[in-house]
């Protein structure tokens, strides 16, 4: 699943290849694409760490490594028809990291305030 990361505080927003393993299928049978599926952090002590938060229900444990060879995602141009028979494409942006999570998600538990689980 290719993923545009928005940039917070200033940041240029990045793009990114996340390796999940099994599938995200949302409870509405809708489709996934252009759906936001989570928050990912970064951990403090460890900026290649990184966390998925889905919903505010699980969390994904995965590694930030960079790509060998980056790739472009580019989108078919349909507004400007160069010549007859040629296609253009506009640039999107280039995926430059590939986040890995090995293990299924953990359910996190959250306490309220009387100390019962939610």
């Amino acid at each position: 699943m290719i993923v545009r990361i928005e940039g917070t505080g200033g940041r240029e927003e990045a793009w990114a290849m996340l390796d999940l393993q099994g599938k995200v299928i949302r409870r509405d049978d809708q489709p996934v694409d252009g759906s936001l599926i989570g928050d990912l952090t970064q951990s403090p002590e460890d900026p290649m760490l990184v966390d998925l938060r889905i919903a505010g229900m699980y969390k994904l444990s995965g590694k930030k490594e960079k790509l060998k060879r980056p790739f472009v995602v580019m989108q078919k141009n349909t507004e400007h028809v160069v010549k007859e028979g040629a296609t253009s494409y506009k640039v999107l942006g280039v995926v430059r990291w590939r986040i890995k999570f090995y293990s299924e998600p953990d359910l996190i538990i959250r306490r309220s305030e009387t100390g019962e689980e939610l």
